[in-house]
């Protein structure tokens, strides 16, 4: 692992999960849920939201995750589908919003004069190019990813069966995706995040 892995991955740890959980509790405060800000969740300090064992992963095996932000839906003043779709969403949205940034300050230096050392460059470009990962992976329709939540909210109440089907087996889906799948060379997600990765790269340098 290289210099620029640690100090992205840190960067992860303590920018992009803490600013994700943060996105989450924010909306939800925001619709008239207190339950996070009673969780003390309601804030970018990062260490309300690190997971050790989540961070620990990250650096071990390259994925790792943040303290879930507690949501009581029921709490939500907004009783429709926007309430519960926004919080949901809002996690990929502060990644997006990040990668967005980065985006913008590296095509900025690119078609500049400004003389960057290479290293804080390399930085950045990984630093946005997870963001794209946590974006993708977040919005995936799996139980417990937020995608799954938003799924479930757009879909009729006919579809209740089938959500209840998809989140017993959430995890073992996740597994087969990830780590089945991919050993038999078949990995549908790693196929689209190269893609979205490939994209993102061709957009910055064109």
């Amino acid at each position: 692992m290289t210099l620029v892995d640690v100090v992205s991955r840190l960067l992860i740890i303590f920018v992009a999960f803490p600013l994700h959980e943060f996105g989450h509790a924010w909306i939800a405060d925001s619709f008239g849920d207190s339950t996070p800000r009673e969780n003390g969740r309601l804030t970018l300090n990062p260490l309300k939201h690190i997971d050790i064992l989540g961070a620990i992963a990250l650096f071990g095996f390259g994925f790792g995750w943040a303290k879930a932000v507690p949501i009581n839906p029921s709490k939500l003043k907004e009783k429709g589908r926007l309430a519960p779709i926004a919080t949901a969403a809002a996690g990929a949205m502060m990644n997006f919003f990040l990668m967005a940034i980065l985006f913008i300050v590296l095509k900025f230096i690119l078609n500049s004069t400004i003389s960057l050392p290479i290293f804080y460059v390399e930085v950045m470009v990984q630093f946005m190019l997870i963001n794209v990962v946590l974006i993708v992976f977040n919005l995936l329709p799996i139980p417990p990813l937020d995608g799954f939540m938003i799924l479930g909210n757009l879909l009729p109440p006919s579809a209740d069966r089938f959500m209840a089907i998809l989140n017993q087996y959430g995890i073992l889906i996740l597994v087969l995706l990830f780590y089945i799948f991919p050993r038999i060379g078949f990995d549908p997600f790693g196929n689209f995040i190269a893609a979205s990765l490939e994209f993102v790269w061709n957009l910055l340098l064109s």
